[in-house]
């Protein structure tokens, strides 16, 4: 999926939406997912402007799947401060997600999934990028690992003030290197 015209955007209505290769976001462009889960098989290469209307708190789903079969697939945003995501899903049968080079930095504002077949894990660390778990409002984060994953590399969680937990699914560069961390604050 090419989105290219200047100053225009794409809004994805289709409930799930399934790209078997990249989705290249050209600059000037704005491509604008709502209630939608979209299953991508290849790279995120966002030039422009991804916008997954993540500021606001909802059930909808507002989710990306990177669910693709080659060894790596690359998450890359040029400018801004990064890609902003309500949720995402890693859904692959082995390999990483990389984060790009530039602006590649992955903030989720509600829940980071490493999906029940998984076998892949996040490499934030190759181009020193950061996940950052940050929730809308005074909401939570979550991270669920129902099947193996972990981010190698910088994993920031919001602590609101109090007696809180967080779980960080973190480990090193291969998929067996998983080694969790669970931090609790005291009110």
């Amino acid at each position: 999926l090419h989105s290219v015209s200047p100053t225009s955007k794409t809004k994805i209505n289709q409930q799930d939406l399934h790209i078997n290769n990249d989705w290249s976001i050209d600059e000037y462009h704005e491509a604008y997912i709502e209630d939608n889960t979209i299953y991508l098989g290849g790279d995120l290469l966002c030039s422009g402007t991804f916008n997954s209307n993540s500021t606001a708190s909802t059930t909808d789903a507002r989710q990306l799947v990177m669910s693709g079969s080659s060894n790596t697939q690359t998450i890359y945003n040029k400018f801004g401060s990064g890609i902003d995501l309500y949720n995402l899903r890693i859904a692959k049968n082995g390999g990483i997600v990389q984060l790009g080079i530039d602006n590649s930095n992955v903030f989720v504002r509600n829940i980071l999934e490493f999906g029940g077949s998984n076998s892949a894990y996040i490499d934030a660390a190759t181009n020193s990028k950061t996940i950052t778990m940050q929730p809308v409002g005074s909401g939570t984060t979550q991270i669920l690992r129902n099947g193996l994953g972990h981010v190698w590399g910088e994993l920031r969680r919001y602590f609101p003030t109090g007696a809180n937990t967080r779980f960080f699914a973190v480990g090193a560069d291969t998929i067996s290197s998983y080694r969790p961390v669970t931090i609790s604050t005291v009110g």
